[in-house]
C-alpha cells in the first residue's frame, strides 16, 4: 500500500481542514518546526485505517481539538493492490465510515461503516482489538513499516501472525509442502489431545474418555455402595421380625394395665365424691371454730402487743439516747479522717515528683545513648563519603574512553598488521637454506641486527637487504617495485596516527584501551554500590543533613532534660539505664501505694462522713419510731375492748360449744376416708403412665411394622435392579474405556514428538537460509554506518544475537549507541519494505526516528534513503528540514 494524500478536519490543532499531498511514489519529505501537527497526521491516519468510527477512549479523544465537541474526520486516499481507493471516517457522536474505489476515472462505493472497516482491514491484513482502540499489534504490516516518534528502540519480536509472514519471506525459507502438510495433520492430531502445556485438552476425544472413565468410576462406586446398603437393608429386615413380636406382647400388656387401672380410678371418683361432702361440713365446722380460736388469739396478740409495746417505747428511748452518743464518736471520727486524708494525699504528690524524676532521667540516657549511636553513623557515612571522593578521583585519572575509542584504536592496529602482512608480500623475501643452521649480519631499512638462520629460514625486508655471510662475504639485494615504498609510506603514516592516537587518549594499546574502560565500569559498579550502602544507611532520614540535624535534635534534647534534672547526683549519673528502669518501676510502685492509702483515707473520709449522715438519719428514725408506737400502743387499747364486748356470754363457753361440732364433722371425715383404696392419690398418674406405656408400645410396634414393609418393597426394587450384573457389566466398559484412552495418549504423544522433529528439521534449515539475509541487514548498516568490518547476526526467529566482526564476540542490540540502534532498525525496515515490494509497493514512514544520528551519518542515512525510494515509498516527517534540504519531494500541510 502507498499513500496518495490525508485529508484532516477538526482533528488535534487543526480545528479547518487541512491536507497532506500529494505524495510522491518515492521519497518525500514533510518538514515543520515541533508542534505543527506532522505525528498528528500520522497518527490521524492510523485511526482511520484500523480504528471504528464508534471506539472511545484516550486515544480517541486525543484526535479531537482540545475544549471542543467537533467530530475529527479523516480522509486517506492510497493505492492497494494497483487500485486507487479512499477512506473517509468520522469519529465521536456522529460517526461514520465509507469507502471508495476508482472505476475509469469515477469514485464509486464499495462499502460503508463496519463493513468498510472490516474490508480496509483485510486489505492489509490487519486484526481487530476485543475493545477501546487499536494497538500496534492490531495494525499488520504497517506495525515493522511505520516508524513512529517516540517509539522505543526495540528489535521486532515477530510474534504476530504478519510478523511471522515477514521472518518467512525475508528468510527466504520454502519447505517440501507435503511435509509442512504432514507436520500440520500431526500437530492437529496432537493439539486434538493436548495444549501447548501438554495438559488434556477440553472437549477432545482424549478428554471425553477421561471425563466418562471418570463418571463410570463414579457409578461403579455408586452401585457397590448400593449393594453394601442392601445388604445391610436385609440384615435389618431380619432383626426387624424379632423386634416386631416382642413389641406386639408388651403392647398388649400395657393396654392390659391401662384398663384395670382405668375401672380403679371409676371407683375412686365415687368415694371421693361422699368424702367431699363430709369434708366440707367439716370444714365449716372448722371455720367456726378457726374464728373463735381467732378471736382468742387476737386477744390474746392484742394484750401481748401492748405488751410488746410497753417493752419497744422504753427500749426505742433507750435507742435515741445511744444514737445521740454514737452521733457524737462519728464527729469526732470524721475530723480525724480529714486529717489522715490530708497526710496521704502530701505522700502521693511526693511519690509523683519522684517518678516524674526517674522519668526525666530515663529520657536523658535514651537521648544520650541515641546521640551516641547517631553520632557512630555520622562518623560511618563520613567515612563513606571519603571512600567515594577517593574513587571519584581514581575514576577522574582514568582516561575517559568511549567504545568507538577502543574501535578506533583496535582498527587501527589491525589495519597496520595488515599492511605489515602486505609489506611482507610486496618486499623483499629471501630463503636461506644452509648446511648447519647458525647466524648471520643482516641490515635493512631499519638498521643492522643478527638473525638466527637454519633450514627453511625466511628474511623479510622492503626495498633493500644486505647480508653478510661467513667464510664469504656480503650480499646486498635492492628492489625497485614502487608498491613496496606505497606500503612502507602508507605504514608508516598509520604508525604516526596510531602513535598520536595513542598519546591522545593515554593508553599503549586497543587491549590497555578495553582494560582502562573495564577498571572504570567496575569503579562505577563500586560507586554504585557505596550509594546503595548510603541509602541504606540513610534509610530513616531524607540525607544527610537530615542525618545531622536528627543529632542535633537528639543533642538539644539531652541538654534540655538534663536542665530539667539538674542538680544530678554522682550516683543518678552513673546508673546504668536497667538500673534506672528499675528505680521507676519502684518509684511508681510507691506511687501506686500512697494514691492507695490516700484513696482509702478519701474513702475512710466519705465512710465518716455517711456515718454521721446515717446516725442523724437514724436519731431522726428512732423520734419518729417513738411517736408510731405510743400511737400503736392506744389503738391495741381499743380493739381489745372491741373483741371483750363480741362474746357476752364468754369466749371460753363460745370455744366449748364450737369444738365438740367440729369432733363431730372430723369423725364423718375420717369414716369416708377410710373407705378409699390403698394408695388412691397415686392411681391417676399410673393409669396416666399405662396410658402413655400402651400408646407408646403401640407406636413403637406400629413403627416397627411399617419400617418392615419398607425395608420389603425396598428389597423388592433392589432385587429387579440386578446390581451385581450391572456391576459387571460397568467394570468391562471401564476396562474397554481405560484400554482405548491409553492407545489415543500414545498415539497423540507420537504425533507430537514426530512434529516437533519435524519442526526442528525445519528450524534448521531456516538456519541455513539467513546468510542472505545478514548479508543484505550488514551491506545496509555498513552502508548507514560507513564501517564496512561489521556484520549482523540473527537466530532462526529473526531476533538480533549481535553485531560485530564474528558471532562469538558479537555486541548485543542492547549494548549499541542510540543512533546506532536507530540506524539498524532502520536497515531492517528497508529490507522489509524492500521485500514486501516486490508484489505490491509499500509506504515506509519515518517519524523523528533518526534523532541521535550524527551528521557524517545522516548523508549517507540520505543516499541509502534515496536509492530506496526507487523500490518503496518513503514518508520522512523531520523538525531539522536542513538534513533534507534538496532531497525527494516536499511536502506542506496545506489549510
Amino acid at each position: 500500500m502507498i499513500l496518495e494524500t490525508i485529508h484532516l478536519r477538526h482533528v488535534g490543532r487543526f480545528r479547518d481542514a487541512v491536507e497532506v499531498g500529494p505524495l510522491d511514489p518515492g521519497l518525500n519529505v514533510l518538514a515543520s518546526p515541533n508542534e505543527q501537527g506532522k505525528t498528528t497526521v500520522v497518527r490521524a491516519a492510523i485511526r482511520c485505517l484500523f480504528d471504528k468510527p464508534g471506539t472511545r477512549g484516550e486515544e480517541m479523544r486525543a484526535l479531537q481539538p482540545v475544549g471542543t465537541d467537533l467530530d475529527p474526520e479523516v480522509t486517506v486516499q492510497f493505492v492497494h493492490q494497483g487500485r486507487r481507493h479512499r477512506l473517509f471516517k468520522r469519529f465521536g457522536a456522529r460517526a461514520a465510515c465509507r469507502l471508495e474505489a476508482e472505476e475509469d476515472g469515477v469514485w464509486r462505493l464499495l462499502a460503508e461503516e463496519d463493513a468498510a472497516h472490516r474490508r480496509v482491514l483485510e486489505m492489509l491484513g490487519a486484526g481487530a482489538p476485543g475493545r477501546g482502540a487499536s494497538k500496534p499489534e492490531h495494525w499488520g504490516l504497517v506495525r515493522y513499516l511505520w516508524a513512529r516518534q517516540g517509539e522505543p528502540v526495540l528489535w521486532p519480536d515477530w510474534q504476530d501472525a504478519a510478523g511471522e509472514a515477514i521472518r518467512r519471506r525475508l528468510a527466504r525459507v520454502e519447505l517440501d509442502p507435503t511435509v509442512d502438510r504432514v507436520r500440520a495433520g500431526l500437530e492437529a492430531l496432537a493439539a486434538g489431545t493436548f495444549t501447548r502445556t501438554g495438559r488434556l485438552r477440553t472437549g477432545g476425544e482424549a478428554h471425553a474418555l477421561e471425563t466418562r472413565i471418570g463418571e463410570l468410576r463414579a457409578r461403579l462406586q455408586e452401585l457397590q455402595d448400593r449393594l453394601a446398603r442392601i445388604e445391610s437393608v436385609e440384615a435389618r429386615h431380619r432383626q426387624l421380625a424379632l423386634e416386631l413380636d416382642q413389641a406386639a406382647r408388651e403392647r398388649d400388656q400395657h393396654q392390659a394395665e391401662a384398663e384395670r387401672l382405668q375401672q380403679a380410678l371409676h371407683e375412686l371418683e365415687v368415694q371421693r365424691e361422699r368424702i367431699e361432702t363430709a369434708r366440707h361440713q367439716f370444714e365449716q365446722a372448722n371455720a367456726a371454730l378457726q374464728e373463735i380460736e381467732a378471736d382468742r388469739r387476737r386477744l390474746e396478740a392484742c394484750r401481748a402487743e401492748i405488751a410488746r409495746l410497753d417493752e419497744a417505747l422504753k427500749d426505742h428511748r433507750q435507742r435515741l439516747e445511744q444514737t445521740r452518743q454514737r452521733l457524737e464518736a462519728a464527729r469526732r471520727q470524721l475530723a480525724r479522717a480529714e486529717e489522715e486524708r490530708a497526710f496521704h494525699q502530701t505522700q502521693a504528690r511526693q511519690a509523683e515528683t519522684r517518678v516524674r524524676r526517674w522519668q526525666t532521667l530515663r529520657e536523658w540516657r535514651r537521648r544520650l545513648q541515641e546521640t551516641a549511636r547517631l553520632r557512630r553513623l555520622v562518623e560511618r557515612i563520613e567515612s563513606l563519603a571519603a571512600r567515594k571522593r577517593d574513587l571519584h578521583q581514581r575514576r577522574a585519572r582514568l582516561p575517559q574512553l568511549t567504545a568507538d575509542d577502543v574501535e578506533r584504536l583496535d582498527a587501527l592496529e589491525r589495519e597496520i598488521a595488515g599492511l605489515e602482512a602486505q609489506m611482507r608480500a610486496a618486499g623483499l623475501e629471501v630463503r636461506l637454506t644452509p648446511d648447519q643452521p647458525g647466524t648471520i649480519d643482516v641490515e635493512d631499512e631499519t638498521g643492522p641486527r643478527t638473525e638466527e638462520i637454519g633450514p627453511g629460514s625466511v628474511l623479510h625486508a622492503r626495498s633493500r637487504l644486505k647480508l653478510t655471510l661467513p667464510s664469504w662475504g656480503a650480499l646486498e639485494i635492492r628492489s625497485g617495485a614502487r608498491e613496496a615504498e606505497q606500503l612502507a609510506a602508507r605504514l608508516d603514516e598509520r604508525r604516526h596516527e596510531l602513535a598520536g592516537l595513542r598519546e591522545e587518549l593515554g593508553v599503549a594499546s586497543a587491549a590497555q584501551a578495553a582494560q582502562v574502560r573495564e577498571q572504570a565500569g567496575l569503579l562505577d559498579q563500586e560507586l554504585d554500590a557505596l550509594q546503595r550502602q548510603l541509602g541504606e544507611w540513610l534509610e530513616e532520614f531524607t540525607d544527610e543533613d537530615a542525618l545531622r540535624a536528627a543529632l542535633g535534635q537528639a543533642e538539644a534534647a539531652a541538654e534540655r532534660l538534663a536542665q530539667e534534672l539538674d542538680p544530678i547526683a554522682p550516683d543518678e549519673e552513673s546508673l546504668p539505664l536497667p538500673a534506672i528502669e528499675a528505680a521507676l518501676e519502684n518509684a511508681r510502685t510507691q506511687e501506686t501505694a500512697a494514691r492507695r492509702l490516700a484513696e482509702q483515707a478519701e474513702s475512710d473520709l466519705a465512710a465518716a462522713q455517711q456515718e454521721v449522715a446515717s446516725l442523724r438519719d437514724q436519731l431522726a428514725a428512732h423520734e419518729q419510731e417513738t411517736a408510731r408506737l405510743q400511737a400503736a400502743h392506744e389503738h391495741q387499747q381499743t380493739r381489745l375492748r372491741e373483741l371483750e364486748a363480741k362474746h357476752p356470754d364468754g369466749l371460753d363457753a363460745a370455744l366449748r360449744a364450737a369444738r365438740e361440732a367440729f369432733v363431730q364433722a372430723e369423725a364423718r371425715l375420717n369414716v369416708a376416708r377410710s373407705k378409699l383404696p390403698p394408695e388412691a392419690d397415686l392411681l391417676p398418674e399410673r393409669h396416666h403412665r399405662a396410658v402413655r406405656a400402651a400408646a407408646g408400645a403401640a407406636a413403637r410396634w406400629q413403627q416397627l411394622r411399617d419400617e418392615r414393609q419398607r425395608l420389603e418393597g425396598a428389597l423388592g426394587q433392589e432385587a429387579a435392579a440386578g446390581l451385581h450384573s450391572r456391576i459387571v457389566e460397568l467394570e468391562e466398559t471401564l476396562a474397554d474405556l481405560e484400554d482405548r484412552q491409553r492407545r489415543l495418549l500414545a498415539r497423540a504423544r507420537a504425533a507430537r514428538l514426530l512434529a516437533s522433529l519435524i519442526q526442528l528439521r525445519s528450524r534448521r534449515q531456516v538456519e541455513t537460509m539467513l546468510r542472505p539475509l545478514e548479508d543484505e541487514l550488514s551491506a545496509i548498516f555498513a552502508e548507514l554506518t560507513g564501517e564496512p568490518g561489521r556484520r549482523v547476526f540473527l537466530d532462526q526467529d529473526l531476533r538480533l544475537e549481535g553485531v560485530g566482526r564474528d558471532r562469538a564476540t558479537a555486541c548485543p542490540f542492547g549494548w549499541l549507541s542510540q543512533g546506532a540502534r536507530e540506524q539498524l532498525l532502520l536497515a531492517l525496515r528497508a529490507a522489509v519494505a524492500r521485500h514486501l515490494s516486490e508484489t505490491d509497493r509499500q509506504l515506509l514512514i519515518l517519524d523523528d526516528v533518526l534523532v541521535n544520528t550524527d551528521p557524517v551519518r545522516q548523508v549517507r542515512v540520505l543516499d541509502f534513503l534515496t536509492q530506496l525510494a526507487r523500490d518503496v515509498q518513503i514518508l520522512v516527517l523531520t523538525c531539522h528540514p536542513e538534513r533534507y534540504a534538496g532531497a525527494g519531494h516536499p511536502l506542506r500541510l496545506e489549510s
